[in-house]
């Protein structure tokens, strides 16, 4: 009897839990169904039309407090025709632990994990919209959107695997202008509540982690693409770490002017890595700015090109104090250094068609003081730049820079020392630009010191060298009679072939330029430089 009750018992309870796990797979499915069809509604009415919200497939946890959502899309809806376009695919949407009886005892919203998966972003901007559309400062206070869901918001891992992103300036480009793909983001401990309102950033976290491969951005000129090939942060250390950083110009040296429209430098740019020490990551994430101790570079490499037969329009440029206050980044970086560092300039004479070129090779230098924050610069902030290199592979190039921040104009120091240099090694400038060619000579030293005001530059040099004969290039064709006796009257008339002569004691010569005040500080530098370097030896002109 009492072995037929206990199998009696045994069979209720069978029942009992087949019609439990029944009902739960009905509800389940029923939920998923509804749930569905309620997130994607309510998407759209609070999007006001201009976005549709579409699940493939929604998978609701309760016993587990998961969330599934498979396969989703946010596109364009009827009302977007004025709007930036947006369009976003999903692979998947995942959210685990959530905790539910936390938050119906309105002890806000916890999370153990959110994790989205291959997602795709593509905005199309409009240039039709007007300014104020697109340079609105109100700041947004994420706390201020989900308190009206929860009291606070805390996500213990917030993960983003292999995400895609591209943006085009109009909806009918075919090329986008800024793209990067395989990026991946962690964030550890998110929160979002009262406490975070008060903090200058939108939320806070204990760990923050990103990385950004592939990353790609042509300028509305169409002139360059900047390309990065990997984008580190680590939080740990505060660190950011930029690696294969490339800036390539679009169009041949030819055709770049004329898609200008003016006569202009035009720049070659890379580095192998960019490495930011001691980063304010919150004003780099949140505000897309730099603030660091030191941004060591490694293996910086820079080759400007300009072709003076280009038409050119006069303009003024900015100083270096000018275009950092006038920077929409802002920057305060302590140090920034310069390892293994190569910069190659060339230029085509007016009338001439080849290129002279110089280089300074292997730069190793420093430069401090750079920010643009204004509560950071006082009357004696200064920029100091110093730099050892080889000049076209030869002797040695000493250099130092003092920019004073609180100047309005063009306004620097510049000293240095050259040594060591033959003076065959200048004939890749000198032959194509000035008509000339160094036959012997070599560069025991050149000191110099000058100060450079918006107006004129002052200073002195002193500069020894030895054995300095020109003449003319072996490339040059129909040299005239007077521009051979010009040659021969240089070398044995007016120019000092040795400076100091026997054993006599080089002296100091001034040196003065009054400022083009439409070229830049490096043409500034050299004029400057170059008077001095006329003055000791003579230099003739000579137009072959």
């Amino acid at each position: 009897m009492k072995k037929a009750g206990a199998q009696r018992l045994l069979q209720i309870l069978l029942i009992i839990a087949i019609v439990v796990t029944a009902i739960w797979l009905l509800a389940s499915v029923y939920l998923d169904r509804f749930a569905k069809e309620q997130l994607q509604n309510a998407f759209n009415e609070e999007s006001a039309g201009k976005y549709t919200l579409t699940i493939s497939k929604l998978r609701l946890g309760l016993f587990t407090g998961s969330l599934t959502v498979t396969d989703f899309s946010i596109k364009p809806g009827r009302n977007a025709e004025n709007e930036i376009i947006i369009n976003t695919h999903a692979k998947q949407l995942s959210f685990h632990g959530i905790h539910i009886l936390r938050y119906f005892f309105g002890k806000g919203a916890l999370v153990d994990e959110i994790r989205l998966t291959e997602p795709t972003v593509i905005i199309y901007g409009r240039k039709d919209l007007q300014t104020e559309n697109l340079n609105d400062t109100t700041d947004f206070s994420l706390y201020g959107f989900i308190r009206k869901f929860a009291r606070s918001v805390t996500i213990k891992r917030l993960a983003v695997n292999n995400f895609d992103f591209e943006y085009f300036h109009e909806i009918n480009d075919s090329v986008p202008s800024l793209k990067s793909k395989e990026n991946d983001f962690l964030a550890v401990n998110l929160r979002v509540g009262p406490e975070t309102e008060k903090l200058p950033g939108m939320f806070s976290a204990d760990s923050v982690s990103f990385s950004v491969s592939n990353f790609a951005y042509t300028t509305a000129d169409s002139l360059y693409t900047f390309n990065v090939g990997k984008m580190n942060v680590i939080y740990s250390d505060s660190a950011l770490v930029i690696d294969s950083v490339k800036v390539v110009p679009n169009y041949s040296k030819r055709r770049f002017a004329e898609i200008a429209g003016k006569q202009t430098d035009r720049f070659d740019i890379s580095a192998r890595k960019l490495y930011f020490h001691s980063v304010d990551l919150k004003t780099f994430i949140e505000y897309h700015g730099f603030d660091c101790k030191k941004l060591e570079i490694q293996r910086f490499n820079l080759r400007a090109f300009r072709d003076k037969n280009d038409t050119r329009h006069f303009a003024v440029p900015m100083s270096v104090q000018q275009l950092l206050r006038e920077s929409p980044v802002f920057v305060n970086i302590d140090t920034i250094e310069l390892k293994q560092s190569n910069i190659i300039y060339e230029e085509v004479a007016p009338g001439k068609k080849a290129p002279g070129v110089i280089s300074f090779d292997n730069i190793e230098a420093s430069l401090t003081g750079i920010t643009n924050d204004s509560v950071r610069i006082q009357e004696n902030s200064k920029i100091v730049v110093e730099a050892v290199s080889k000049l076209s592979g030869e002797g040695t190039v000493k250099a130092l820079f003092i920019i004073p921040m609180k100047a309005t104009g063009m306004e620097f120091f510049c000293g240095g020392l050259i040594t060591g240099v033959p003076l065959k090694t200048l004939n890749k400038m000198v032959e194509p630009t000035a008509g000339i060619s160094f036959s012997s000579g070599f560069i025991d030293s050149i000191d110099f010191e000058f100060n450079a005001g918006d107006v004129e530059s002052r200073g002195w040099m002193k500069f020894r060298y030895k054995d300095l004969q020109i003449e003319l290039p072996e490339s040059g064709k129909n040299n005239t009679f007077g521009e051979k006796l010009m040659v021969f009257l240089a070398n044995n008339l007016i120019i000092k072939k040795n400076n100091p002569s026997g054993e006599g004691y080089a002296s100091k010569v001034p040196l003065h330029y009054e400022r083009n005040r439409q070229r830049f500080m490096f043409n500034y530098t050299w004029k400057t430089l170059y008077s001095g370097i006329k003055e000791t030896v003579g230099v003739p002109e000579i137009k072959p």
